[in-house]
């Protein structure tokens, strides 16, 4: 599953390049989101997007409480949710489970963006996923020639650790203090369902029964939860990573628990312990 930055001089010249393929639009769309830009809702948040139409691409740009946290410009895409779905794949770190087909047809230049100062700077193309620089918080460049290596404290207060090589990630993997274990992002092999991911989807969906009141309201939604497999394939750890409400979550988690234990991811054929999140989609069918 599953972060990075180039200096504030990128805003003018990426502004001075673009500038020749405005149409007359003086001010930008804008939606609010769930939390890490997963759903677009209605309602106002702390996650808003401001859209910026060009005649062959469109810029974007990420407030969380009104500062910025990425800047982006796109091309070959043809819907906003186009874009919502291929920013969110980026925000994720070119997550497997988050890849759709018309990516192949989409380029990205992405800046991830931090106190004011790019921390990131990935590019998107052909589905291929590149770092090309890497900033820690002092604005030094981590990456030669496409490898080094980059921690971090997450909001859980988890240390991340990701270690870099031809422009991609090679290994990544966080250390949880309060559990004093350690969780890989990456592994030879990844944890699965044993009767495979279609199967396993399939049959989550249809054992969940859609919330009584959230039926009630006319609401739909598209929830995440995040979990970790462990050594001998058990699901735990589950945690909302979505914030729809209506019991949508509670829902999702309620039938995690209850499922039969996956395959675990492996290292050098060695079990360890993944963490992994899926999406589930509630719809009003009549």
């Amino acid at each position: 599953m599953g972060l990075g930055w180039v200096r504030p001089l990128w805003l003018w010249t990426l502004v001075s390049a673009q500038s020749c393929l405005v149409f007359a639009q003086d001010e930008p769309s804008r939606s609010y989101f769930s939390r890490s830009f997963q759903t677009r809702i209605t309602e106002v948040s702390p996650f808003e997007r401001a859209y910026f139409y060009y005649r062959d691409s469109i810029r974007i740009e990420d407030f969380e409480e009104g500062k910025t946290i990425h800047k982006a410009t796109l091309t070959g895409l043809q819907t906003a949710e186009e874009v919502d779905r291929l920013a969110f794949y980026l925000i994720q770190l070119g997550a497997p489970i988050h890849y759709k087909d018309f990516f192949s047809k989409a380029t990205a230049h992405w800046y991830n963006v931090e106190d004011g100062q790019v921390r990131t700077e990935l590019r998107f193309k052909k589905g291929t996923l590149r770092y090309s620089q890497v900033w820690n918080t002092n604005g030094v460049a981590l990456l030669s020639e496409g490898s080094g290596e980059q921690s971090y404290i997450n909001d859980d207060g988890e240390t991340v650790f990701m270690i870099f090589k031809d422009s991609t990630i090679r290994k990544m993997f966080l250390i949880r203090p309060e559990k004093n274990d350690t969780i890989f992002l990456t592994a030879d092999v990844g944890a699965l369902p044993k009767s495979g991911l279609p199967d396993f989807y399939k049959g989550l969906v249809e054992a969940i029964r859609y919330p009584g009141i959230a039926r009630l309201a006319g609401k739909e939604g598209r929830v995440y939860v995040q979990f970790v497999v462990d050594e001998k394939g058990k699901l735990t750890d589950f945690k909302p990573q979505s914030k729809e409400g209506y019991r949508f979550e509670a829902r999702v988690i309620k039938k995690l628990q209850s499922l039969p234990d996956w395959n675990p991811a492996l290292i050098a054929g060695r079990p360890v312990k993944t963490r992994f999140a899926i999406p589930v989609n509630f719809k009003l069918t009549d």
